[in-house]
């Protein structure tokens, strides 16, 4: 089979060029585009440190869409994997991802070898936008709508757990949705423990009963945090923010996500606020800029 460099669209073996942009064509999997006579690949959508998926429609089923996961023939015959280790950890993939059934987990629904040695993996085909997408499209989201697809996020993990998979492809941002669900729950145990005792304000950091924080008290724990930690005590809660925005710029941040983050009306209010630290960063432009212009000898 061969693909498309530019569309990503795959033909069979026989199409040289792109019919629709007229590019070359490239080979991609040994065999055709028709993997067991069944699932019919029409575009490669996506490629990942294993394989690359492919849009494919189920010829059994009529028009219906499904993903095809694919092992790179590369990793096949890698030095770096002992034989048959990426073929393992394929079928692991997918058996693990077949025992979880939950509505915010796409459904595997057919695992195999063609005869020319493609391994595959047939699976629910979603149609939609990746948050990776809809986060460089939109930047920072609102608290609401974080908040519902950290819980479906949240959610679909917790299936996997319970089902005994530990996913190893978890982000820190993942990490930090996990523990404020694990803080949600405690919270809920709380509320229930104290019932009309509490105060539903919907806080994410509410006091023991439910009402807002009291700042001297927060500022007292805070302290001893501070004590703990070996750090000076006279550092107020409020410089973390300070510390925060002076690290992302430096950092190579752009000052607009600074911005967002720190809630400033406009970007000049954080870029004067911060100016301290632009002196360093227009070094360290200029430093750069000199790097890529001139070559280690001196010359362009």
């Amino acid at each position: 089979m061969k693909e498309c460099p530019k569309c990503e669209l795959c033909f069979s073996d026989d199409v040289n060029f792109c019919p629709h942009d007229k590019t070359q064509t490239r080979a991609s999997l040994p065999g055709d585009k028709l993997l067991v006579n069944r699932y019919l690949l029409e575009k490669r959508i996506g490629r990942g440190a294993m394989g690359q998926v492919y849009l494919a429609k189920d010829q059994n089923l009529g028009t219906r869409r499904v993903a095809v996961k694919t092992v790179r023939q590369d990793i096949l015959s890698s030095e770096d994997l002992q034989e048959g280790e990426a073929i393992v950890r394929f079928e692991r993939e997918a058996m693990s991802a077949a025992s979880i059934s939950h509505p915010h987990v796409v459904d595997v629904t057919d695992f195999g070898k063609t005869a020319d040695g493609v391994f595959f993996l047939v699976m629910e085909y979603v149609e939609g936008e990746t948050l990776h997408r809809l986060l460089r499209r939109e930047g920072t989201l609102p608290v609401k709508r974080a908040v519902k697809l950290l819980r479906q996020i949240a959610d679909g993990v917790e299936a996997a757990h319970d089902a005994g998979i530990l996913h190893r492809d978890l982000k820190p941002a993942n990490m930090v949705m996990q523990e404020l669900r694990r803080h949600r729950i405690r919270q809920n145990e709380e509320r229930l423990k104290l019932g009309a005792s509490w105060h539903q304000n919907d806080f994410v950091f509410p006091s023991e009963i439910g009402t807002p924080l009291n700042p001297p008290n927060v500022t007292r724990h805070f302290k001893r945090i501070l004590k703990k930690a070996e750090i000076r005590t006279s550092i107020r809660l409020y410089d973390l923010r300070h510390t925060t925005a002076t690290l992302l710029l430096q950092a190579g941040i752009n000052p607009k996500i600074v911005s967002e983050r720190l809630g400033h009306a406009t970007i000049v209010l954080t870029l004067d606020t911060y100016s301290h630290v632009l002196p360093n960063m227009q070094r360290d432009a200029t430093d750069q800029l000199e790097q890529m212009i001139f070559r280690k000898n001196g010359t362009l």
